[in-house]
């Protein structure tokens, strides 16, 4: 099993009395850690659709080359809005990207935490149920403590945020066909 035991002292490997997640709970937390990092990679792969198709290269493999050559995803988001505000999209397309690249951006800090913060078994304090959750590996009882039900709530979002992404894409695609 992969976590670090967090809370009392009494709580800790070679201790009498530590625990350990039971199988069920290390699954279903693991299922809804993987499933909420999936679910991002969709939004990170809709993202790509939009930026290809407003920078058109004749290439799929060169638009996919410099998108997945920026590191991070701050700098490929930019890119993308660049790409979609210099396309000569109407006003209100570029309102829509707009609400929807600052969706995106605000979503990314969520997708930092999974990707950064360490998986832990434990309590904050004595009398509390011991639990798996994601914490800060600063302080992993901060206010950042992250549950089984916060991954399957961060997944939901992340795959709307993915459809309203693949949306957008298709609407311009639909729009670009559709012109003589």
């Amino acid at each position: 099993m992969r976590y670090v035991p967090i809370g009392p002292s009494s709580d800790r490997p070679g201790s009498e009395g530590h625990q350990v997640p039971s199988e069920t709970e290390y699954r279903e937390f693991y299922v809804a850690y993987g499933e909420a990092m999936a679910a991002w990679a969709i939004v990170e792969q809709n993202l790509l659709a939009v930026f290809h198709f407003h920078t058109a290269p004749r290439e799929y493999a060169v638009g996919s080359g410099i998108y997945w050559k920026l590191q991070g995803f701050r700098a490929r988001l930019d890119v993308t809005d660049a790409a979609v505000e210099a396309s000569g999209r109407s006003a209100a397309e570029l309102k829509e990207w707009k609400r929807i690249s600052e969706k995106l951006g605000r979503k990314s800090k969520s997708r930092n935490k999974l990707a950064h913060y360490t998986p832990c078994y434990g309590r904050e304090r004595e009398g509390l149920e011991r639990q798996m959750f994601l914490g800060d590996p600063k302080s992993p009882f901060s206010n950042s403590v992250i549950k089984k039900r916060d991954l399957e709530e961060w997944a939901a979002s992340f795959d709307s945020l993915a459809k309203e992404t693949i949306e957008f894409f298709l609407r311009a695609a639909d729009e670009r066909s559709s012109q003589p």
